[in-house]
């Protein structure tokens, strides 16, 4: 008899319970409209003010963050802040300092090239190594603005990585380039991510690249600028480019090529779908 009574007191005390959490959610949530659902995104992991200055500026620079509803840039921000606490970030410069700005840039243009991936991370590349300007590579012997190192680092240079987001309509962005490299390697190379493009789409997109790369070779009319000619892999960085900064554009151009892109990153901005 005891024990009957005890098991109806405990169900009546999680009951109890359960009935109080809905009532302070609501509570909380009452007037408050969409906000409230960022507190698991930026809020839980940045001071207040910094939060709503870093939700700016994907606001400012990120065209799918922009085109989101309230809880899909809750999800975004999620992304952003996981991909952050991945990744190692290290200055290539003695007198810059890494700021949280510079780690939500690079990684809003991670998330933004692996929308359509939501598991993906670039797991493969674990440091994220900034340099205030150009820097000087011993490999090859001249100076960059960004590369993706198969071994497992991004580069990027922070001041040309900001130029890239000063005209979003001009189909050139350092970090949305490099990004694309990273997305490309995930794939090929053996790491907990890889083998998750449909390769008969890649395929046919590289297909369709081969006869884009002979325009620019042969000085003929095309869409592209003409860095997309050096190889496959600097093709789709370009296109990649444009198909964020320019989609109509790239649309109109080369609607089937555009088609490709599209289904290889697993969103369409001309034909968004937010969730």
């Amino acid at each position: 008899m005891h024990r009957i009574t005890i098991v109806i007191f405990m169900q009546n005390t999680v009951y109890i319970i359960l009935v109080l959490t809905i009532i302070t959610i609501k509570l909380l949530t009452w007037g408050q409209g969409p906000l409230f659902i960022f507190k698991s995104g930026f809020n839980s992991n940045f001071k207040k003010n910094d939060a709503q200055t870093f939700r700016n500026l994907l606001c400012d620079n990120f065209v799918v963050y922009n085109m989101l509803e309230a809880k899909g840039r809750r999800r975004f921000e999620n992304r952003v802040c996981r991909f952050i606490k991945m990744k190692d970030f290290r200055t290539g410069g003695k007198s810059m300092e890494i700021t949280d700005q510079m780690r939500v840039m690079v990684a809003s243009a991670a998330i933004q090239i692996t929308y359509g991936y939501p598991g993906v991370y670039f797991d493969h590349f674990q440091t994220i190594i900034l340099y205030p300007d150009e820097y000087y590579s011993t490999i090859t012997g001249q100076y960059h603005a960004g590369e993706v190192n198969a071994g497992g680092a991004i580069v990027l240079s922070w001041r040309n990585l900001m130029a890239g987001f000063s005209n979003l309509k001009d189909g050139r962005n350092l970090a949305l380039h490099e990004m694309a490299h990273a997305l490309q390697l995930t794939n090929i190379v053996e790491n907990t991510e890889y083998d998750f493009i449909d390769w008969d789409t890649m395929r046919a997109f590289e297909k369709l690249a081969h006869i884009e790369i002979r325009k620019i070779e042969n000085n003929e009319h095309t869409f592209f600028r003409s860095y997309g000619a050096v190889n496959q892999q600097e093709f789709f960085s370009v296109a990649v480019e444009c198909f964020f900064e320019q989609p109509l554009e790239f649309q109109t151009y080369n609607s089937q090529l555009y088609m490709l892109l599209a289904r290889i990153l697993k969103i369409d901005l001309l034909n968004f779908v937010k969730h």
